[in-house]
C-alpha cells in the first residue's frame, strides 16, 4: 500500500510515498500503451485496475501517478517487477481482494 503524500495545487499528477525500492523502474511491456510502470487500483480495496491513472515516474522514494488524487488517500499499485522489493523488504504480503491471506518471508543466504 502506498498513500498520495502531495497532490500541488493547479497540478495534473500526485505523488505516491512509494518509489523505485518497493517498486522496481522496470517499464514493462515496450509497446504498452500508455506506458506505465506500475498500474494503480481504483482504491487500496478494489480489485479493478483504474484505466486512467499511471505511474509515470519513480524515484527512490516517490512516484509520480498521472492523474489528481486526494492526500493522504491510499493506493495499491501492482508494479511491473519485483526483484527491488525482494531485496528491500523482509516479506511480502500476498493479497486476494482487500484481505491479507498470507505472508511470504524472504530468505537470504548471506
Amino acid at each position: 500500500m502506498a498513500s498520495v503524500v502531495s497532490s500541488p495545487p493547479g497540478a495534473d499528477h500526485s505523488v505516491a510515498d512509494a518509489g523505485a525500492l518497493a517498486l522496481s523502474k522496470d517499464p514493462g511491456l515496450p509497446f504498452a500503451e500508455p506506458p506505465s510502470l506500475g498500474e494503480v487500483f481504483a482504491d487500496a480495496e478494489a480489485s479493478r485496475l483504474e484505466p486512467d491513472l499511471r505511474l509515470v515516474s519513480l524515484s527512490q522514494e516517490h512516484g509520480v501517478l498521472s492523474g489528481r488524487r486526494r492526500l493522504g488517500e491510499r493506493l495499491r499499485i501492482l508494479p511491473n517487477h519485483s526483484c527491488l522489493a525482494a531485496a528491500c523488504f523482509d516479506r511480502y504480503h500476498v493479497v486476494r481482494g482487500g484481505e491479507v491471506v498470507d505472508v511470504w518471508s524472504i530468505h537470504r543466504q548471506r
